[in-house]
Formats: structure tokens, sequence, C-alpha cells
């Protein structure tokens, strides 16, 4: 069983939620839930009670946008877009959070950015993982395992600027 913490935040109540911090379980929660399961389990039945493991990656959007001007709330609505879309709690393509052991594929993400008023086109997306230090094409998780959006960098071009 993987047990993340909520950080007090409730459904319905995701407004409050901070899209930049890591939801890491304490140690005291994880051995009570193992302690309260372990009474209860079948003899037999082998119980690990863990916090999830997270994939660090940064992102790097270089977009086309339609019109000069609006430049910071094209940039914060990408970032939140994102930070949103990859959450544990929030995320995912029905907003029910991102699922354990899901890749991230570019194409998901360049249609989330595509969506966002101002955007014309995605000219490139760049999935960088921050524990190998290298660029990737996607990032596959293990089953319990989770992504944690260290960096949003957005480069932007207006139309006149590609040759």
């Amino acid at each position: 069983i993987v047990i993340m913490n909520n950080n007090g935040v409730y459904r319905g109540d995701e407004k409050n939620l901070d899209l930049t911090k890591r939801l890491v379980a304490a140690p005291e929660l994880l051995r009570f839930v193992k302690n309260y399961l372990d009474e209860r389990r079948l003899v037999g039945t082998v119980l690990e009670v863990i916090k999830p493991g997270y994939v660090e990656i940064s992102l790097k959007v270089t977009l086309v946008r339609r019109t000069v001007g609006q430049s910071d709330r094209v940039k914060r609505e990408i970032e939140d877009r994102l930070r949103r879309y990859l959450h544990p709690l929030v995320g995912g393509r029905d907003g029910k959070g991102w699922t354990f052991g899901r890749a991230v594929y570019k194409t998901d993400l360049a249609h989330l950015v595509e969506d966002v008023p101002g955007v014309e086109v995605i000219d490139a997306i760049t999935i960088f993982d921050e524990d190998k230090r290298v660029a990737v094409e996607n990032v596959r998780l293990e089953p319990s395992e989770l992504i944690y959006l260290v960096n949003v960098a957005v480069v932007e071009r207006v139309r006149e600027e590609i040759v």
C-alpha cells in the first residue's frame, strides 16, 4: 500500500492546494496504517506500507504566441496547467489525480499547452529527468512512483521570429 499526505486539502477544496509541494506521508502515519492493517490482515498476507517514490522532472516549453502582449499571463497559465495535470491529487485527464505508475508523454503535455488562450502552436517540449540529468522523450514510472515537477520554463516566440 502506498500512502501519501494530502496536505490538509480535501475534494472540493483544491483551490487552496499548493501545486509545488511534494506529497509525502509522515513516518508516524505509515507506522499507524501498517499496525492497523497488520492486525486485520489474513494469515500469510504480506503487507508493505510505503510512501510514494517521486521521479523529478523539469519541462521546457517553446511555443509560438498568437499575439503580442500578455506574456506573463500565458506563462503563468501554462505552468499552472502543467503542474495541475501532473499532480497526484488533482491531475490526470479526469482531474482525480495522477495515476501511480502512469508514464508522461510529450503529446499529452502538448495538447494541454495548446489549449491555453494565446498559444498558437507548440514548437518543442523538452522533458528533463532531474535524477539522470538528461533530456528524455518520455518518463516511465514504476507502479509505486509519481511525477514531481521541479521547474517549468516557457520560451515564447511571436510568429514573425520564425523563419
